[in-house]
């Protein structure tokens, strides 16, 4: 039964996702690339408003937060977009229109392997489905996330509330995700930490990375080896060694990485990417000593943001 007292308005925190560890396969016969990785949610992301559209017509604006750490041009056309894309989607599962003003505000950098647009679009199917009151439950959403891709699948996996009277919100989750990311396990025994987030000036477009990977000899994992690692990070009892297959392919085709990654040495500091890059973190002992790298790195022209995990209980 359709919910007579949906919410009118919803405001929801799009999570960014942190690769702690990322172990990569050979691509199979369909392109895809299995994986290993630990993956969490951070207390940094995307700001997504939707409402009603009281003349029936569902309109998209995307504009950048006056505190973004690296704001780009949105050049991309909006039909394209990740949140448009999700909106539609759940109108064919509803099958009748879904008419809303959707406002996004971003933080996460474009092209960062923080999974920013992926969280964008979890956070547009769930509050889809509170602001219509949509009979679609977490299964059936999460098959819709899939139509989307594997990072929506971690993102809706993140936002979903086991209380369903309750909007999505920042939820800090681990999972382990293996398969082509579409298999994830909850991880429930992830300490909380402090990180710090770097943004080189340039992002990575995630296919190029792949492509650049595939063509370095040796560098793909059997999937004994995937299966291994998978089976050391499910059963870990404390933080994961961070650590990213990808790292070498991103730093070619993102030279900023590099870059970065000198001039955090040069100051004593350890950073691994996340994803495919270009972001990288490091993780640190307090939100103070991330505010003070993060200070010292905008003398050399780089921009960082501390951020934290937080299991939640």
């Amino acid at each position: 039964m359709q919910n007579k007292h949906a919410d009118r308005r919803i405001s929801v925190i799009c999570p960014a996702k942190l690769n702690l560890t990322l172990a990569v396969g050979a691509p199979r016969a369909d392109g895809l690339h299995p994986i290993a990785s630990v993956m969490v949610t951070v207390g940094f992301g995307d700001q997504l408003t939707m409402t009603p559209s009281h003349d029936k017509t569902s309109r998209f604006t995307r504009v950048w937060h006056e505190t973004a750490p690296r704001p780009t041009p949105i050049d991309w056309p909006i039909g394209s977009d990740l949140i448009v894309r999700a909106h539609a989607v759940m109108e064919q599962v509803a099958d009748k229109p879904l008419p809303v003003e959707v406002a996004l505000t971003k933080r996460v950098p474009v092209g960062a392997g923080l999974g920013g647009g992926s969280s964008d679009a979890a956070g547009v199917l769930l509050s889809l489905r509170r602001l219509f009151g949509l009979p679609i439950d977490d299964k059936q959403v999460l098959e819709v996330a899939g139509s989307l891709g594997a990072d929506v699948v971690f993102a809706v996996h993140a936002m979903t509330q086991s209380d369903r009277s309750m909007p999505p919100s920042l939820g800090h989750k681990a999972a382990l995700v293996t398969g082509t990311g579409d298999m994830i396990e909850p991880i429930n025994s992830l300490p909380a930490f402090d990180a710090l987030l770097i943004f080189p000036d340039g992002a990575c477009p995630t296919g190029e990375v792949y492509a650049t990977f595939d063509a370095s000899d040796n560098t793909a994992r059997p999937d004994s080896e995937l299966a291994e690692l998978a089976d050391r990070w499910r059963h870990a009892s404390g933080l994961p060694a961070p650590m990213n297959d990808l790292a070498k392919a991103a730093a070619k085709t993102c030279p900023p990485i590099e870059h970065a990654m000198q001039t955090l040495a040069a100051q004593g500091v350890q950073a691994y990417l996340t994803g495919s890059g270009s972001a990288l973190f490091t993780i640190v002992g307090s939100q103070q000593h991330a505010v003070a790298i993060a200070e010292s790195l905008a003398n050399n022209g780089l921009a960082a943001c501390p951020t934290s995990y937080l299991p939640l209980p």
